[in-house]
């Protein structure tokens, strides 16, 4: 439960995913993409992602490139599925994975997750009987 609450915390800002995990420049990087590709086994960096790509859309913000807030607007279906690009105040652009993306990254986590359970519940001997 910490480490869910350290990621929301650390990764609920969309500006700082987009600077160091979804820069254009970055994008080919082996250490960062090795790295985003572990945090995504943890289902709260994925819901941060999930929720940075929402609020980029439907929520008042501020957008670095023009240092002005920017009103929202509807979210819609069409926009579930589309990647958000766009640049930050030192010019650099990124690439936000979709949400449809981090939807299927998180059912993706619950697929292995549920087959780690069940191996365990299977593998681990309990204090009662013996393992099958």
């Amino acid at each position: 439960m910490l480490v869910t609450i350290i990621f929301e915390l650390v990764f609920s800002q969309p500006d700082a995913n987009n600077r160091f995990f979804f820069s254009d420049e970055k994008r080919d990087n082996f250490t960062i993409q090795t790295v985003k590709n572990i945090f995504y086994c943890f289902p709260s960096f994925t819901l941060s992602i999930c929720f940075g790509a929402l609020i980029k859309v439907a929520a008042a913000h501020l957008d670095q490139a023009i240092f002005a807030w920017i009103p929202g607007r509807i979210y819609g279906w069409s926009d579930f599925s589309q990647e958000i690009t766009g640049k930050l105040a030192d010019g650099t652009a990124f690439t936000m994975p979709s949400p449809l993306h981090s939807v299927m990254v998180m059912v993706g986590d619950i697929a292995f997750y549920l087959i780690l359970t069940w191996y365990f519940d299977h593998v681990i001997s309990a204090n009662r009987g013996v393992a099958e």
